[in-house]
């Protein structure tokens, strides 16, 4: 089946396979009036009250741990709303705010907000809680990437941005994480391990999200609303429980081609994830060229998805999913064996003509590998 993401509006720009995906345009819809109330709600006023979050609810919010339905955020807040008489009546600001990303998470991002701005009562005013109705309202902006909401949730992202301190540079960081390159990890990792390394300040993030804004030729609001659309998504089909190695990952059980096949291969298709799996250093390129960070709460299928959306197409045979991203310069094709991103087909077992054969409709290139395999057996495939 195919999985649609967040799709990015066309506009005239820079198409970056890797980090940016355009597509087609949406439909708008109208703002619900949980939506429309948060659009509408003047900047809150401070709370003093503050609670411990119970760790019921804390798994809730959780990035690494799957993300909750409804019925469970429903039932955990209302055992605790049933054990705290004094929050019933009202809640504090930690109890608020972790209440409404449990309900993102769940995929209600308008019983967030409510959360965070009950009717006729002043919401928390934290740099934590802007963030959190940031991400509610891109969430719903996702669908509507050039509407209200996605353009409530950037401002709310800019004030929580520019009220920076160590929670929001660690929450914005855990965010944005999956789009950043192999430089951009790099930099943020020595701002934690080498004294004296200025820390990215809100210039620093504003900049990360302008630069993919750009190249993608949408808005700064447009490109969060796509992005935490796909995010949600993200988590929610392709989470994993704990960070890997991403090498070590990459090397196990790999069933390396006793043949020139990759190499081969990838002259024959021009596929963007076709390299030779014949040295460790070529495996490293892997991971460096798709920029995947170590501590990533998703897994190879979650990082395509949050960078390029749901795929055009698929196939699944013979124990491998593929992916097809159809696009101006010509087919973008990912091949998951499980959640594991192969380097090329024949890595999924050796050259069969099967596997390239069930690939035709993705890329009529796929029957011309076929063919040869067919013909002249995987030798075929050796220059």
């Amino acid at each position: 089946m195919t999985r649609k993401g967040p799709r990015l509006p066309i506009r005239p720009g820079r198409l970056d396979h890797v980090l940016f995906a355009v597509t087609t345009a949406v439909v708008l819809p109208i703002p619900t009036p949980a939506v429309a109330a948060a659009l509408a709600a003047p900047a809150p006023a401070p709370t003093a009250t503050s609670d411990t979050i119970p760790a019921a609810l804390s798994h809730l919010t959780d990035v690494w741990r799957r993300p909750p339905s409804p019925e469970q955020v429903e039932r955990v807040v209302a055992e605790i709303l049933g054990s705290r008489p004094d929050s019933a009546s009202e809640p504090g600001a930690e109890l608020r705010i972790a209440v409404a990303a449990a309900w993102r998470r769940a995929g209600k991002p308008e019983r967030a907000l409510a959360w965070l701005d009950p009717p006729g009562r002043p919401g928390p005013d934290t740099p934590l809680a802007d963030l959190e109705r940031a991400r509610a309202l891109l969430q719903i902006g996702a669908d509507e990437p050039a509407g209200a909401a996605a353009r409530a949730g950037a401002e709310r992202f800019r004030r929580a941005c520019e009220r920076m301190d160590e929670r929001i540079r660690h929450e914005l960081w855990t965010d944005l994480r999956g789009l950043a390159t192999p430089a951009e990890q790099a930099e943020w990792t020595r701002t934690k391990t080498e004294p004296g390394a200025p820390p990215w300040n809100c210039a620093r993030f504003r900049r990360f999200v302008a630069e993919r804004a750009w190249r993608a030729g949408l808005s700064e609001a447009e490109r969060l609303a796509v992005h935490y659309g796909r995010l949600h998504e993200a988590r929610r089909l392709y989470g994993i429980s704990s960070p890997g190695d991403p090498l070590r990952d990459a090397l196990a059980g790999i069933p390396f081609p006793q043949s020139l096949g990759g190499e081969d291969e990838a002259s024959l298709l021009q596929d963007p994830g076709l390299v030779s799996l014949r040295s460790l250093a070529s495996v490293r390129g892997l991971a460096a060229r798709l920029g995947r960070p170590v501590e990533l709460e998703l897994d190879d299928r979650g990082l395509v998805f949050l960078r390029l959306g749901g795929p055009d197409d698929t196939a699944r045979s013979l124990g491998v999913e593929s992916w097809a991203y159809y696009r101006p310069g010509g087919t973008l094709l990912y091949h998951f064996a499980g959640s594991r991103l192969l380097e090329s087909l024949s890595q999924a077992g050796g050259i069969s003509a099967d596997l390239y054969r069930s690939r035709m409709g993705l890329d009529a290139r796929y029957a011309r590998i076929a063919y040869q395999i067919l013909a002249y057996g995987p030798g075929g495939l050796i220059e």
